[in-house]
């Protein structure tokens, strides 16, 4: 059956980044709005580039450029966060790295988050807990086409619509953004290598080294903050990149479910620090830190699971 695969990824899709970031809090999710803004924005859109990475015999890197294009539609389209200069949810990137009207740096920084913690570990997920569904497209092909274009007309009207706080993108940003969405899917299409079968283990190790990647973007927002160069953050952020596939590579941790630890250590890390952010309200903290602490132990006890009764999926390959 699709509709057990496809309800799973639609949640883990849309619950994981929003809550683990404290972005939407628990309570959010009882106002049904909001949960089908949410659904559109994360479930539909990452249905949709998962249809195409299966389709099309996407590796994990390829999967990754989908994700950075995909962050540009949640971050650009329908937040706005890339035309906004000043406020954003990270506040050492106020002003800074601007380019027609647009925070290259911060677009950059949040893509490689969103690639990672909206696209790329929710379908990892969602394969590995249903891997006779893995490797099959789960709708027809224009019914895909059809929901594909339907979630950017709205993407779309969202931007040049004025939101809550009167912003509103110009033409030109419009243009841009969906520019670089077509440019990075198509570098994405560059990296094939289909699916690989998993030969790994459920492992404390990559989950701590997932928790390690609050260092790194803890780097990338102090040299926003200092306002140096954009180019020595750019070749941070590759640095960064690099030196995590590579580590990652070395270990053997680009295989299922070796590398879910690795997603499970990335959300602890987020978890934690929403958490630490909310700790001038005790109670609402004490709330969050129960209620991430537990999604993220039945994320791991099921991954240990579907380990021991030898459901071994597929993983897509390095590109």
């Amino acid at each position: 059956m699709r509709g057990l695969p496809i309800l799973t990824l639609f949640l883990f899709a849309t619950v994981l980044p929003e809550l683990f970031t404290g972005s939407t809090p628990l309570t959010g999710f009882l106002n049904l709005g909001l949960v089908l803004f949410l659904s559109l924005g994360y479930g539909l859109a990452i249905l949709l580039i998962r249809e195409l990475a299966v389709r099309h015999s996407i590796g994990l890197s390829g999967l990754i450029f989908f994700g950075v294009a995909y962050s540009l539609l949640n971050e650009g389209l329908l937040a706005k966060t890339v035309i906004i200069h000043s406020a954003l949810p990270v506040n050492q990137y106020d002003d800074y790295g601007c380019w027609l009207g647009i925070s290259f740096p911060w677009a950059a920084g949040i893509g490689v988050w969103h690639a990672f913690a909206s696209v790329v570990f929710p379908v990892s997920l969602t394969h590995y807990f249903f891997p006779q569904a893995a490797h099959k497209p789960w709708l027809k092909a224009k019914v895909a086409t059809a929901l594909g274009f339907f979630v950017i007309l709205f993407a779309s009207l969202v931007f040049l619509g004025a939101s809550e706080k009167g912003v509103k993108g110009t033409p030109l940003q419009h243009a841009l953004i969906l520019s670089m969405m077509a440019a990075l899917f198509s570098l994405g299409f560059l990296f094939k290598g289909g699916l690989l079968t998993n030969v790994g283990v459920p492992s404390l190790k990559p989950m701590f080294f997932g928790m390690s990647i609050l260092l790194p973007f803890t780097l990338l927002s102090t040299i926003a903050g200092a306002k140096a160069s954009p180019l020595l953050y750019f070749i941070a952020l590759a640095g960064v990149i690099c030196l995590y596939g590579w580590l990652l590579k070395r270990f053997g941790w680009l295989s299922l479910p070796a590398f879910l630890c690795f997603g499970v250590g990335w959300y602890l890390q987020n978890a934690g620090v929403s958490v630490l952010l909310r700790l001038s309200n005790p109670p609402v903290a004490a709330v969050a830190a129960c209620v991430d602490a537990l999604i993220l132990l039945l994320l791991w006890r099921q991954i240990r699971r579907a380990h021991e009764k030898n459901s071994l999926p597929a993983v897509a390959d390095v590109g």
